[in-house]
């Protein structure tokens, strides 16, 4: 309504970026996210607010963390507490405290079921503590519950459910059809209340079904900028983002954007397992590993991978995540294997530099306006390759633009578009470097980067090729030797080349430097003047 987009704006200073689902054209509109996840937090809200709400996560990762390691200290390992803190604090997973998103929520819902299912399977250091029959059956039931919770709504999640499982099949032999049994009635009866109560919420048993789109003041917001019965219609516009629809489905075909993806998945500077997840990567090493800890391990690896190939072009999260906030909910299946002190400390020593931003400023935006991620560090910008995959990673706010046939992506707020000026005119701040990406459906052999200030700026350039000439120079051409990626896009099926090219003024200019950017095909400069 009028009234909260105004007391939204009142309170932040800005206007709300949200998802909004509609499963009747517009007749009823909610927001696109799991309505369990709402209701979980909405007591704590009530009361402090938006504080409610981060102190809702923070418990929820604190109740996580405690029963994850009282199920390790269980089984004898000695650092298992230690091993919990550092899977929290060695990897990005705490920074998910001040956003509020359901998947932190997801995660302890993981976290929980799982170490709950550990603990009945561990035998009591006693006889005396051993759980009475019908509270073992319950709590099996509710370790059930608590794992399907994130499968009811991303269905690759429910995966989370095999490990589970194997715990309650594994439990003693005369329990063991009580402790499966127990599991299989809580995991489908919340299922039941999760699908029907979003079902009777939004119109839909997904959140991410029926007509789904992300509003801002860019789009306007309906019942407020636009009627609400011209729902469909601005849907339809802009893009569904339904995940559940035959036209909204992602899937490709293509073995080069897969690999790319791959390598993406464990080691982009944005979303990589392994800046930002070291601990997941660190697990599986452990020679000692139980059965139990190895489906887990093989579970952990096989969602993530089945979320990229379904969402090849945001498996992450999309603007606004911290790294890879849809691994969160998969994440806990790394902690149970536990770790030394020797692990611990080596884990958190190689984690510390890319974690480095988010330890310093656990609370701030992860998207610093204008410009990129605030959590990505020096090291992973100079040691970790940039998603060419993923559409939204690039610098806030900065829309790409075309030259000619060449696509430009801002990846940085080094590099601006002069506005009234030519197409093939772009801004260098004077005080840094820039990094674009450049792209186009078929090879390029280069670009030339030319100052337009007068007198003209020295530049440098750097690429996956050579620059003439090799010092600084006002105007440079930059060979191309080969493709930073080739893969398709999200508006193509065919390859696309992309370069990743860097740009800095090597003397003091008085101001900001126009830049002249084109494209080099077949050795010609396709836009020269004639």
């Amino acid at each position: 309504a009028a009234e909260d987009l105004e007391r939204f704006r009142a309170r932040r200073g800005h206007s709300p970026e949200v998802i909004l689902q509609s499963g009747d054209g517009g007749a009823r509109i909610v927001y696109g996210k799991p309505f369990f996840y709402a209701l979980a937090i909405a007591p704590l809200v009530r009361v402090l607010g938006e504080r409610g709400a981060t102190l809702a996560n923070a418990i929820a990762l604190a109740i996580a963390a405690l029963l994850s390691a009282r199920a390790l200290t269980r089984r004898g390992e000695k650092w298992g507490p230690l091993w919990i803190a550092v899977a929290l604090f060695a990897s990005v997973t705490f920074g998910h405290v001040y956003w509020i998103h359901p998947d932190l929520f997801l995660m302890a819902c993981t976290a929980c079921g799982l170490a709950l299912a550990h603990l009945l399977r561990s035998p009591p250091p006693s006889a005396a503590a051993r759980v009475p029959s019908g509270r073992f059956a319950l709590a099996w039931g509710v370790a059930g519950a608590l794992l399907v919770v994130p499968g009811a709504w991303r269905p690759p999640y429910l995966l989370l459910l095999v490990p589970g499982l194997y715990l309650a099949l594994g439990a003693d032999r005369s329990a063991r059809a009580r402790s499966t049994i127990a599991f299989v009635a809580g995991a489908a009866l919340l299922a039941v209340v999760c699908v029907g109560g979003q079902e009777l919420v939004s119109g839909n048993w997904s959140p991410y079904g029926g007509e789904r789109r992300g509003f801002s003041d860019l789009e306007g917001f309906p019942g407020v900028d636009f009627p609400a019965a011209e729902w469909s219609q601005r849907v339809e516009g802009k893009g569904n983002t339904s995940w559940l629809g035959d036209e909204t489905l992602e899937v490709s075909e293509s073995p080069s954007l897969a690999g790319w993806n791959l390598a993406y998945l464990v080691a982009g500077r944005t979303v990589g397992l392994l800046p930002y997840f070291l601990p997941a990567l660190v697990a599986p090493l452990r020679r000692r590993n139980s059965r139990s800890t190895r489906i887990e391990v093989v579970v952990g690896l096989v969602i993530p991978f089945a979320l990229m190939l379904l969402r090849p072009f945001n498996f992450y999260g999309g603007a606004g995540a911290v790294a890879n906030r849809y691994f969160l909910p998969v994440f806990p299946l790394f902690w149970f294997g536990g770790a030394g002190l020797v692990r611990c400390l080596a884990t958190t020593v190689v984690a510390a530099p890319f974690v480095l931003p988010l330890w310093l400023a656990p609370a701030a935006y992860p998207i610093v306006p204008g410009e990129g991620y605030r959590y990505v560090s020096e090291a992973a910008l100079r040691l970790l390759p940039v998603e060419t995959t993923q559409r939204h990673v690039k610098a806030e706010g900065r829309p790409d633009v075309l030259i000619g046939d060449l696509w430009v992506r801002f990846l940085d707020g080094g590099l601006t578009v002069e506005p009234g000026a030519a197409a093939d005119t772009l801004v260098l701040a004077p005080d840094r470097a820039a990094e674009i990406l450049v792209g186009r459906a078929s090879p390029l052999t280069g670009v030339v980067i030319e100052a337009l200030d007068d007198p003209p700026t020295p530049l440098r350039a750097t690429g996956p090729g050579t620059t003439e000439p090799s010092a600084a120079s006002p105007k440079l051409i930059l060979r191309f030797e080969r493709a930073t990626a080739r893969h398709p896009m999200w508006w193509t099926d065919d390859d696309f080349w992309l370069y990743r090219i860097e740009i800095e003024a090597t003397a003091a200019p008085g101001g900001s430097v126009p830049l002249r950017l084109r494209p080099i095909v077949d050795g010609v400069d396709t836009m020269a003047s004639p």
